[in-house]
């Protein structure tokens, strides 16, 4: 469970641009990013075992296209 959570939880930072946002609160700048479509967003999972099934499971009920390598 902690994996899978680690994982969604990396997916969620880079779909919303969070670093990008970061780096422009620290000039004391805001300007809106355009922002990503799930569709457009596709995951790469290397491994669809145990684990990589779970983070599948997850990530596909964020919508989210998902290709599987095993």
């Amino acid at each position: 469970l902690q994996m899978q959570e680690y994982a969604v939880s990396q997916v969620l930072h880079w779909f919303r641009r969070f670093d990008y946002y970061q780096a422009l609160k620290s000039q004391a700048k805001w300007q809106p990013l355009q922002e990503y479509t799930r569709d457009e967003f596709t995951i790469g999972i290397m491994g669809a075992g145990v684990l990589g099934a779970k983070v599948a499971e997850s990530l596909q009920a964020w919508g989210f296209p998902l290709r599987c390598w095993s």
